[in-house]
Formats: structure tokens, C-alpha cells, sequence
């Protein structure tokens, strides 16, 4: 079991559903769920620590990253700006384009959802998730957050209030709204909500047994919740403060 001895059930209500359908363009396959394998179980909660982008780039620790259970053993990997070569022709979209981050599974795990395992059977370790970088004819960029097959899940866009805003579906719902940025807040205080200003999950500076504290913040995220769709958006966030990515896409997106 991908969290096994990581959730803590709760008895709380769930946050709402998110929405159905995910579209960005009208020539695109789309998708109404991107990581049905990380979504958190009903009545409990999940904590994982995610490692600073910041911190990796002052280690020099690679483009491979983990994300850790809160003792600090791997759950999951997180390949960022990903580069053409053997693997990477695999899983890239049309063209020459290359994804901005994959989310990927340590290893084969049964079948049904990693987080609540009762169905036999076996899935390989390919992507769960995957990120493009896409920018508008106005010149404003966007993650678009796909299921491993490249259908479109979501976008994530700063607006012009300042916050980051996830949308999915061709009328383009409100998925998620990140109410600080790692700029004002480091990775202490960045708490995420519903339209309805449900919590949805919310980061921490500290609250992990790790070897190397310091390289990693907490994600706390709540009943039914994708946890893969949360953890691209804040690796693009941070990456966006940092100047991380420079990955461009080959052509301009039509919306």
C-alpha cells in the first residue's frame, strides 16, 4: 500500500467533488480525473513531505526528486523539467514537446487505489501525472495537468488577483484556489480551498521526522483530495518564484 501507516482517519466531512470534465482546447482529448490512485480515501487525511525546490537547487540534488512519508521514507518521484532521451520519447506529447514534471510510482503496486488497496492485480510504473508548461497568444504561461495517456485533467494559472487558480472542464470550473504563493509565504503558510472556501489542503514549514528536515515542507491534504494534482500545482508554483523551469513550449496554445 502506497500510504501505508501514513493516513490518520478522520471523521470529517469531505470537501466537494471536483468537477467532471477537464478542457483547454476543443481540438484535445480531455479527462474528468487525473491520479484516481492518490485521491485521499474518504474520511481520512494524508501528510507527505514535499522537497523545496530551493533547497534541492542549493544542493544540487538533481532532477529526480522524492516525495517522502512523514519519517522520510519514499512514497513517490517527481521528475522535473524532464529532457528528450530514451524515456522521455515515451511519455512526451505531440511534437518535440516534453513535459514540464512527471509524477510517477516507486514501483508496481496492485491495482484499485494505492491508498486503500482490496482488488487484486497489478499496474506497471509509469506516469500518474504529467505537467506541461503552456503559454496564451497574451503571453501569460500555465500548467496543464494531464492523466498519463495526455488527456487534460486542469490548468493552473496565476490571475490577476495575485492567486494561483486551478480550472477544469470546457466551461472552465473553479477546481482550486491557492490562497498564498511560496513567494509571501515560503512553505509555511499556503492553504488551499474549493469555490465554497473549503480546505482542501495546506502546507507547513515543519511536522516531519526526516533525515534532512530542512529540504522538505509538509503537504497536508484532506478527504478527497487528489493528492498527484496538488503536488504539481505547488511544484510549479515554487518553480514559477524560483525561475526553476526554463522549458518552453514549442508553439503558442489557441484558446
Amino acid at each position: 500500500m502506497l500510504f501505508s501507516g501514513l493516513d490518520n482517519l478522520l471523521r470529517s466531512p469531505p470537501p466537494r467533488s471536483l468537477p467532471e470534465e477537464a478542457s483547454l482546447s476543443q481540438q484535445r482529448t480531455f479527462t474528468s480525473v487525473c491520479c484516481p490512485d492518490l485521491v485521499v480515501p474518504i474520511g481520512s487525511q494524508s501528510i507527505v513531505g514535499v522537497p523545496s525546490l530551493a533547497a534541492v537547487a542549493a544542493l544540487d540534488a538533481g532532477d529526480v526528486l522524492d516525495i517522502v512519508d512523514p519519517i522520510g521514507m519514499p512514497l513517490l518521484k517527481v521528475e522535473l523539467q524532464l529532457r528528450p532521451g530514451p524515456e522521455g520519447a515515451r511519455i512526451r506529447g505531440p511534437a518535440t514537446e516534453a513535459p514540464l514534471l512527471v509524477l510517477r510510482n516507486l514501483r508496481p503496486e496492485p491495482r484499485g487505489s494505492l491508498l486503500n488497496i482490496n482488488v487484486t492485480g497489478w499496474v506497471n510504473t509509469s506516469a500518474m501525472a504529467l505537467a506541461f508548461l503552456r503559454t496564451s497568444p497574451g503571453g501569460q504561461e500555465r500548467l496543464e495537468i494531464c492523466s498519463p495517456d495526455l488527456s487534460i485533467f486542469a490548468s493552473l494559472a496565476q490571475e490577476a488577483s495575485g492567486k494561483f487558480v486551478l480550472r477544469s472542464g470546457r466551461e472552465e470550473s473553479l477546481c482550486m484556489i491557492f490562497h498564498s504563493t511560496f513567494r509571501e509565504s515560503q512553505h509555511d503558510a499556503i492553504t488551499v480551498t474549493d469555490g465554497n472556501n473549503q480546505v482542501l489542503s495546506r502546507t507547513r514549514a515543519a511536522d516531519l521526522q526526516v533525515p534532512e528536515p530542512g529540504r522538505f515542507y509538509s503537504l497536508q491534504v484532506f478527504s478527497g483530495v487528489d493528492l498527484g494534482v496538488v503536488l504539481c500545482c505547488l511544484f510549479f508554483m515554487e518553480g514559477a518564484v524560483l525561475k526553476t523551469f526554463d522549458v518552453r513550449p514549442p508553439e503558442v496554445s489557441k484558446l
